[in-house]
């Protein structure tokens, strides 16, 4: 599961690690979240379920800033940026500007936060990654796929400890331990 470098030198991976350990998510979880949403991938758009992947940062903006001015979505677009596709219709104030929204780190933190957020309104991270997707069957079937993934995809717990604002390098992955609420 490793994905292209952001212009900030960073991969959705990373991005997700440094996350986890700073919201105190289990190790891995966002990363699969990452995986199941974009392929971490963090050029990634997702225009009304389709999704389209960008080589370039420049590219994926001035796509989804060609897509808000047309007004083609209306007052909520259904448009899905970055590693973990955070939808601008539903979080219109995740990010300062259309660009911020592909940085990893920035977008792990606005996906960390809600999935944070849902976890305390449900008291597990089953539930709240179902939610994170949708608050129906189709929430259901996609914590399936993430939970999919993050049983397969063990981490290395990290060596050093990471914060928001010291990025460091990837970490390892293995599983420490199991997710149990």
């Amino acid at each position: 599961m490793t994905s292209a470098k952001a212009d900030t030198g960073m991969n959705c991976e990373q991005a997700a690690a440094i996350v986890e350990h700073a919201l105190d998510i289990p190790q891995g979880l966002l990363a699969s979240v990452g995986y199941v949403e974009s392929g971490n991938h963090p050029f990634a758009v997702n225009v009304n379920g389709t999704p389209v992947q960008f080589a370039r940062m420049d590219l994926a903006v001035d796509a989804v800033q060609t897509m808000l001015r047309s007004r083609v979505f209306g007052a909520r677009p259904h448009l899905d940026v970055g590693c973990f596709q955070i939808n601008l219709g539903w979080h219109p104030d995740a990010f300062s500007s259309v660009a911020s929204g592909f940085d990893p780190l920035i977008n792990g933190v606005a996906a960390g936060q809600l999935l944070r957020h849902l976890h305390s309104l449900t008291g597990n991270w089953h539930t709240a990654v179902a939610h994170y997707h949708a608050a129906t069957t189709q929430g259901a079937r996609y914590a399936s796929e993430v939970f999919r993934n993050y049983e397969s995809n063990p981490v290395i717990p990290l060596s050093q400890p990471l914060s928001l604002a010291t990025p460091q390098r990837s970490a390892p992955r293995h599983r420490s331990h199991r997710i149990t609420g």
